[in-house]
């Protein structure tokens, strides 16, 4: 792995400018975090060629665990930076797979103590593997696939001190990830690209995943899928609320009463 050489610069602001005709101003789409980062500190970036290995698969060019001594808020979102000709050429599955490993970065642990949209908003804002996923069309099928394949990790007991520790770091981060894909499955967007087939597996791997936390106090968390169509429910509506209430009576339980002995997180 390369070391690089950190220095604190000022954040760039990007200034909207006028448009030409007439001085009437352009809508522009928000700048991202990641973009922001990105060109206050390019030099903590790392180029296409550091991301993709030899046989082209997408991965973290840096251990994701390791602090970076001395590095700024920029600094440290700039190596997460994935250049677009990575981004092009990595397959769904994969860019999945980082989304899901980033909170073990320890960079969002805070926003899981925020709404549902708080954490999944500031995971998009952060890191540019989000961005890209929604561009593709297999994005709802593969995120169900990889969901699917998801175990959360078993409690564990270790006579070392350190390897405790490590593990049940491990353990955590794992389930913090497993929660990031719970909250997209949960939107609406990726309920239309399912069809009732793949719905029904979604609300079984949901179920099942959650009845591994109800069964292990370490979790201690509800179910990132339940938290966000409830969330969604009483802001605007879900569609997949709609879905359980109309077409599968018996999982109407985890729609109003399972929030009776749960909160978020």
């Amino acid at each position: 792995m390369k070391k690089r050489n950190f220095t604190t610069l000022f954040i760039i602001i990007p200034v909207l400018l006028l448009s030409a005709c007439g001085g009437s101003k352009k809508e522009e789409a928000p700048v991202k975090d990641y973009q922001i980062c990105y060109e206050a500190c390019p030099e903590a970036a790392y180029s296409a060629a550091e991301w993709l290995s030899a046989d082209g698969r997408l991965d973290f060019p840096f251990v994701l665990e390791e602090p970076v001594p001395n590095a700024s808020r920029d600094e440290m979102f700039a190596r997460f930076y994935i250049p677009e000709e990575a981004l092009k050429q990595a397959e769904t599955k994969d860019l999945l797979q980082l989304v899901k490993r980033y909170p073990g970065s320890g960079l969002t642990a805070f926003y899981l103590y925020n709404e549902p949209s708080h954490y999944l908003d500031y995971v998009t804002q952060t890191f540019n593997a989000v961005d890209e996923l929604y561009s593709r069309k297999d994005f709802a099928e593969t995120l169900l696939q990889v969901y699917a394949t998801e175990e959360m990790l078993p409690a564990q007991s270790f006579d070392d001190k350190e390897e405790q520790t490590a593990y049940d770091k491990e353990r955590n981060a794992g389930a913090n990830g497993i929660m990031l894909l719970e909250t997209m499955l949960a939107q609406d967007a990726m309920f239309e690209e399912l069809d009732d087939g793949q719905r029904r597996q979604v609300l079984e791997e949901v179920i099942a995943k959650d009845s591994v936390r109800e069964n292990d106090d370490c979790y201690g968390r509800c179910s990132g899928f339940f938290a966000y169509i409830k969330e969604l429910h009483d802001a605007d509506g879900s569609k997949w609320y709609d879905y359980i209430a109309e077409s599968e009576p018996k999982w109407t339980v985890y729609l109003d009463e399972y929030w009776e002995n749960h909160s978020w997180p």
